[in-house]
């Protein structure tokens, strides 16, 4: 009998279920196998140690000497050297060992005898930080995180912590101002975080600046040197400053792109809120984030290789938070065969026509393929004639129905930088997780970020043009192996992915610095102890029972009017912003 056959025998008496995740992955191809000084076996994985090489044991019980509760929760199996030391210094009763990454543990009990532990330990594999946070218990003091784990598994435990932290209050509501840009990709991204922290409990109230755009076009059209611009988003960002007076909030989460200046944020924590701000974009093309960096007191950013550098220019706290999807609306979908025939396709692209993808969709030529979203123009023509419906802009809605009707969705990472693939790419685009979370099929450009948040059997992942081109054969000719990628990421996605645990992510990772919410208690309508000025109290009597009420039930009445005064005109403006605020498509 082989180790791994031996060790699984035990934890098949004990964790059957674990034991068969275990069979059905494979070793992670990234372990190396090596001996300490005493002929123990000792992994690297992904360049780093799991323990010591001189002497792992001597190493375990040093690490683990100041762990003195008798509950712990480890997290991080590694090669066992710590448990096998907290087990025999009987500081442990019913360990629970979380190991996040399924491939390590495969090579692991395929290297070592680790039956002694398996018999002993309770082992949660292949669970998702959410549903470890709902099991583990909130006080640290229950915690040990094997240091190598950590290191190597840093999103997740990171992730982890911050959900517990959330855990704990939970049951809080705090006033959250959500601010926007006035267009972009961060937009609908802005939209999503509103409903998702609303669906959360909070109070939130969002600076919608889309009404701004067709003003901000126009002065851009014009603008010699942002001499126009400027003014205009300083004036933007006064207004953000009056809405965070008027609402008082715990919370002001400030989107990549919200014309907002480090003046402003700077009156704005003055005033007692706590500033957060969501960098969606890469932190290469945009640097402007040098200028407001350190007028925050936390920066969440996509990118790895932007914590570093803006932690350099002044941010108090800088964390990586991926992008993810909205489930109540990038879903499967049942489709009409009108639908299917107009969408539907071998192979699709949607997104806008940065030179990048111009240049590789050009070449890849592939039969059935079609190309949906805006600034195409001027493409070379073999891309031109698969272009869709004059290369206009696509809504949330129908991009949705196009990912559901196409049996490849391909998702090409914009680049400013390079002809075609970028090779060194980093950060995940919100389309990965969205195509993932309608149970669609994706080919996605290789991208660092993307082990972080998917493994290789829930994309399919290309390096160049001659591998996207055999990929795309061998999926169309295999939908039984097309269709079990898309459904394992669509599980990922609901699992860890999603925009509300984004949001719980975030505001944990606040509490985890010392944040405290408001102990004020808002009702449903907000702040409803704020003084009404007594000629809206009067114009709002009809609605006694309804301290604030909903912005539509006012203009209905407005609606039966048939002379208008001054009050009437402002409801009118305001439901006018309102309904030309909708969800714009994302670029990236």
């Amino acid at each position: 009998m082989n180790l791994l056959e031996k060790n699984l025998s035990v934890l098949r008496q004990r964790q059957p279920e674990a034991a068969r995740r275990i069979e059905n992955i494979d070793r992670s191809p990234e372990v190396d196998l090596r001996k300490s000084r005493g002929g123990l076996p000792v992994h690297r994985y992904r360049g780093k140690l799991l323990h010591s090489e001189w002497d792992p044991c001597r190493e375990a019980s040093q690490c683990t000497a100041g762990q003195r509760s008798p509950h712990p929760w480890v997290i991080g199996f590694g090669d066992g050297y710590h448990l096998e030391a907290i087990l025999e210094n009987g500081r442990a009763e019913d360990l629970v060992v979380v190991e996040p990454d399924e491939g390590l543990l495969r090579a692991v009990l395929e290297d070592r005898d680790v039956c002694h532990l398996l018999d002993k330990v309770r082992v949660l594999v292949g669970e998702s930080p959410s549903e470890i946070a709902d099991r583990i218990p909130p006080d640290r003091e229950n915690w040990y995180i094997h240091p190598p784990s950590s290191r190597i598994n840093r999103r997740f435990v990171e992730t982890l912590q911050a959900l517990s932290s959330y855990r704990l209050h939970e049951s809080e509501s705090l006033r959250i101002l959500v601010v926007g840009p006035v267009y972009g990709g961060s937009y609908p991204i802005a939209c999503f975080v509103k409903d998702c922290l609303e669906e959360l409990g909070h109070t939130v109230s969002f600076v919608d600046l889309a009404a701004f755009h067709p003003g901000y076009n126009e002065l851009q059209a014009w603008d010699r040197g942002n001499d126009l611009l400027r003014p205009m988003e300083g004036l933007l960002s006064q207004l953000v400053e009056r809405r965070a007076e008027a609402f008082t909030p715990d919370v002001v989460l400030v989107l990549a792109q919200a014309p907002v200046g480090e003046e402003s944020l700077e009156r704005i924590r003055g005033r007692g809120a706590t500033v957060a701000y969501w960098f969606v974009e890469d932190f290469r093309r945009m640097p402007y984030w040098k200028r407001i960096a350190n007028s925050t007191d936390a920066f969440f950013v996509i990118q790895w290789e932007a914590q570093e550098a803006i932690q350099a220019a002044g941010a108090p706290l800088v964390r990586c938070l991926p992008l993810a999807a909205q489930p109540s609306i990038h879903k499967p979908c049942r489709l009409s065969q009108e639908e299917v025939d107009r969408y539907g396709s071998a192979v699709s692209f949607v997104g806008a026509g940065y030179n990048n993808r111009r240049n590789f969709l050009s070449r890849l030529a592939s039969p059935g393929l079609k190309v949906w979203g805006n600034e195409w123009d001027g493409s070379p023509s073999v891309l031109a004639e698969v272009v869709q419906e004059e290369g206009r802009r696509v809504s949330t809605e129908e991009t949705v129905k196009i990912f559901n009707a196409s049996r490849i969705n391909l998702n090409v990472h914009s680049s400013h930088y390079h002809e075609a693939i970028d090779p060194h790419g980093d950060f995940v685009n919100p389309r990965a997780f969205e195509i993932a979370a309608c149970g669609a099929f994706q080919l996605v450009d290789k991208r660092s970020m993307l082990r972080e948040v998917f493994t290789d059997q829930e994309v399919a992942v290309f390096e160049g043009l001659r591998d996207a081109k055999e990929q795309i054969r061998y999926f169309l000719d295999h939908e039984e192996d097309r269709l079990a990628v898309a459904e394992r990421g669509r599980r990922r996605v609901l699992s860890e992915h999603t925009y509300v645990l984004r949001m719980k992510e975030l505001l944990g990772t606040l509490y985890e610095q010392g944040f405290q919410g408001s102990l004020r208690e808002p009702g449903p309508h907000g702040d409803v102890n704020a003084p009404v000025p007594s000629e809206l109290k009067e114009y709002l009597e009809p609605f006694s029972g309804q301290p604030l009420p909903e912005l539509e039930a006012v203009v209905e009445t407005i609606a039966q009017k048939k002379q208008l005064c001054w009050e009437d005109r402002v409801f009118l403006t305001l439901m006018a912003f309102k309904e030309e605020a909708g969800c714009r498509i994302s670029s990236w």
